[in-house]
């Protein structure tokens, strides 16, 4: 179904999922694309920042107009909404009247503003941003060079696009933006449900019971994505997917994560995790079904 969406484009249907979880509901709507999508497209940030609003200011406003129920496991089979299966329609449109061969999020944005009436629409409309201004905002984008006017993008920015997550420079980041970060992480593995169901608890127990610092915590996931990147390789090769044993406890307290800085652990943590979006995208459906 998604054999046209660039990887960002399929990332913000992996996070739309997620938050639908979150929201406790049993439907992707139109309002967990939007929260997905402002992760992934820079044009809408950039909007919304316009505006003086930001992910958490939409995500408060969306629990105001339909307060959370209680969460659903990322497990359970989450289909799309009526409304966002026509939001889907629409970016395909979208794209082809722009006579581009893939999806990407801005496409998903325009199809968001066409479905009139759903609350993603009603609340882009409220911060002032209309469908044909976005449209004319991403034909200008599209004509921009692809690096910036001084000189190549640098690692840093490159390593926030492909994260979708804020980047926190050298400082300590708050809990909220790590938990969103792992919640994230845990839900693009759920296309291997095996894999997701010891992920979670395997997770749980290590970021909760073991005296770790919080960079020790990163670190572990940091060896944990190394591990899963080890089975999604193989699985391109061999016959199906075959998860070997986590990273051991050890391993953490010796690789002295503490002595790194949060620039360097969320920059790798941030690359790797690019890698495995990138593997799980490969992989035929059979091998993680």
């Amino acid at each position: 179904m998604f054999e046209q969406y660039n990887e960002k484009a399929r990332r913000a249907i992996f996070f739309a999922r997620y938050e639908a979880s979150q929201f406790g509901t049993l439907y992707i709507e139109s309002e967990h694309l939007l929260l997905a999508l402002i992760r992934e497209d820079p044009n809408l940030r950039k909007e919304l920042l316009k505006a003086g609003a930001s992910l958490e200011s939409v995500r408060k406003q969306i629990e105001r107009e339909r307060p959370p129920q209680q969460k659903v496991s990322t497990s359970v089979d989450m289909p799309l909404s009526e409304e966002s299966k026509q939001v889907l329609i629409y970016a395909s449109e979208e794209a082809s009247a722009s006579d581009q061969q893939v999806i990407d999020p801005g496409h998903l944005v325009l199809g968001l503003l066409r479905v009139t009436g759903c609350l993603a629409a009603t609340l882009l409309g409220q911060l002032g941003i209309q469908y044909d201004a976005f449209r004319e905002i991403l034909k200008a984008s599209a004509n921009e060079p692809s690096s910036p006017a001084g000189g190549p993008r640098s690692l840093k920015q490159r390593s926030a696009e492909l994260s979708g997550w804020p980047w926190l420079e050298d400082k300590e980041p708050a809990a909220a933006s790590l938990r969103a970060a792992v919640a994230a992480l845990t839900n693009l593995l759920g296309r291997a449900q095996d894999l997701m169901d010891k992920s979670d608890r395997y997770g749980e127990y290590k970021l909760r019971r073991k005296p770790w610092s919080r960079k020790e915590a990163v670190g572990h996931l940091i060896d944990w994505a190394t591990a899963h990147h080890d089975w999604f390789a193989r699985a391109l090769l061999e016959p199906q997917l075959t998860m070997s044993a986590y990273p051991s406890e050890d391993r953490v307290i010796a690789q002295q994560f503490r002595q790194l800085s949060w620039q360097n652990l969320v920059e790798l943590w941030a690359w790797l995790n690019a890698l495995l979006v990138h593997l799980l995208i490969l992989l035929p459906e059979e091998k993680v079904n």
